[in-house]
């Protein structure tokens, strides 16, 4: 999978998305509730649906924000497994380690000498 540039304008809106869920979704949680507390004998029965609905819908948006990641989140969830899975990342991490090594062997030696 490559990165487009549509993957970059979503991975930093998704912030934004997530708030925007959050903040409508306990608003609409909350209308739903007050309307359900708030209602009249006269149509009851179709003001506590309606209410019921709302108040669904609200929770619904309040789980989409909370499982919606942010921008850091979706870009190690982007990154990571390619940077875990990179057969030359790992080569060269390993050539490194060698010569960190080496380098540290030749320190010690060379003190042990003096």
């Amino acid at each position: 999978m490559s990165i487009s540039g549509w993957t970059i304008y979503w991975l930093t809106r998704l912030g934004g998305i997530q708030t925007f869920l959050l903040t409508a979704g306990i608003a609409t949680f909350i209308g739903g509730i007050t309307a359900f507390i708030g209602t009249n004998v006269e149509n009851a029965n179709k003001w506590i649906r309606v209410s019921k609905k709302v108040a669904v819908i609200g929770f619904v948006m309040i789980i989409l924000g909370i499982l919606t990641p942010t921008t850091k989140e979706a870009a190690a969830i982007i990154i990571i497994p390619k940077l875990a899975n990179s057969e030359t990342l790992k080569r060269e991490c390993g050539e490194i380690y060698n010569l960190a090594k080496d380098w540290l062997t030749n320190l010690s030696e060379d003190k042990k000498g003096k």
